[in-house]
């Protein structure tokens, strides 16, 4: 049984160990800007060494991605809520619309990172795999609003998936283009994905 707690304990020391570093670049992300924040700033932040900051994060653009992945399940549920009778790509839209204006909406890692590194470029084949997966996962969430649904459908849902995503990272490549968080807002971010799917709603 001790065994069985310490592993416990450990674990819980592992999960409180990751999560502080991910509040602590997020705050040096926005406070920094993420370019002139490094992994050693990270590290001394949350009183941990670089090879403690390593076991948890691949790097500083792993941070960003792990955000995105913690808001997955929140984007996934606004989705559910939709109306099943409502097309998928108007359901995702929406689903993104309320999560942006809903009061407990927090800050993004991915608005404070800046497109060199992370959003525009090559994409690394890890990135690559994280960005299907995304598309799939919400591929899924949009089909699972209908309990009757044909391949039609769901073929209808994957396409509305991948456009979604493209207009998301279509809309954040323009955030950081006209100055990012400095000189933007988290609303204006959302007001770019509007306008991202208003130029997709227009054919």
């Amino acid at each position: 049984m001790p065994a069985l707690e310490d592993g416990g304990l450990r674990e819980r020391k592992k999960a409180a160990t990751k999560e502080a570093l991910h509040a602590v670049a997020l705050r040096l992300f926005a406070d920094r800007g993420f370019q002139a924040t490094t992994v050693a700033d990270i590290a001394a932040a949350a009183n941990v060494s670089e090879r403690t900051f390593f076991r948890y994060f691949d790097s500083k653009e792993d941070v960003v991605l792990d955000d995105v992945m913690r808001a997955l399940p929140d984007f996934e549920g606004a989705i559910h809520s939709r109306p099943a009778t409502e097309p998928a790509l108007v359901a995702l839209r929406q689903a993104l619309s309320d999560l942006a204006q809903a009061d407990e909406s927090r800050p993004f890692a991915m608005l404070y990172s800046g497109p060199p590194v992370t959003w525009s470029g090559p994409v690394p084949v890890a990135r690559l795999r994280l960005m299907i997966m995304l598309e799939d996962r919400l591929a899924t969430a949009l089909a699972e609003r209908s309990r009757d649904i044909d391949d039609d459908g769901r073929y209808q849902c994957a396409v509305a998936a991948r456009v979604g995503i493209a207009a998301i990272r279509s809309a954040l490549l323009r955030f950081h283009e006209l100055g990012g968080i400095d000189k933007q807002s988290a609303k204006q971010f959302a007001a770019l994905v509007d306008a991202a799917f208003d130029v997709i709603a227009q054919g």
